[in-house]
């Protein structure tokens, strides 16, 4: 990631999944990760902007979302890594 930059991903999932969304540093440089979830329509369904590196969002009906990620400091830069989790059964 650059600084300043947004990453944006594709999760497929389906509806009313809970995932949970987590943004790690890989370069021991420190990573305030904000994370967004946007639905298949392009609406925002969850966020957290405020540079806590963990979300767990409620999906809305199946299909592809965009997860963006972004540093909320704007400063960081390097390698990371974003993993997504199902929660619950």
């Amino acid at each position: 990631m650059a600084a300043g930059a947004v990453d944006c991903y594709r999760l497929t999932v389906a509806a009313s999944d809970v995932v949970r969304l987590r943004v790690l540093s890989r370069t021991g440089n420190p990573l305030s990760g904000n994370l967004e979830m946007i639905s298949p329509k392009g609406k925002s369904i969850c966020s957290n902007g405020i540079g806590n590196s963990e979300l767990d969002c409620t999906a809305g009906p199946a299909g592809t979302y965009t997860i963006m990620v972004s540093d909320y400091d704007n400063k960081f830069s390097g390698r990371y890594v974003v993993t997504a989790s199902k929660k619950g059964p």
